[in-house]
């Protein structure tokens, strides 16, 4: 049986799922899925390999995290917090385009 890293979202344990004709991987805690594959393999190569575009959202969350706390911090440094957030955003622009 193929070893599941940990939910990239939370942290959470993984198990696997399965329908009829389709096998994916659930976190235990948050729910978050894999996409449905044919074969057990392939959904947990999916969910072990972190796709470009969960990592931008990750690094956009941080961004924003980052933004309101300079915000409501520092307000007279509004022109970073926008600056760290238009780039987050282009970063997963081009991530979504990617996929």
């Amino acid at each position: 049986m193929a070893e599941l890293k940990p939910c990239a979202h939370c942290g959470g344990d993984a198990k696997f799922g399965a329908t009829n004709c389709a096998h994916y991987v659930t976190c235990r805690n948050c729910g978050v899925s894999s996409v449905a594959c044919r074969e057990r393999g392939k959904a947990a190569q999916f969910w072990n390999t972190r796709p470009p575009l969960a990592e931008a959202g990750d690094r956009l969350a941080e961004a924003m995290e980052k933004a309101r706390h300079i915000l409501q911090y520092c307000p007279d440094k509004q022109v970073t917090a926008e600056t760290i957030m238009s780039q987050a955003l282009a970063d997963w622009r081009k991530a979504k385009r990617e996929v």
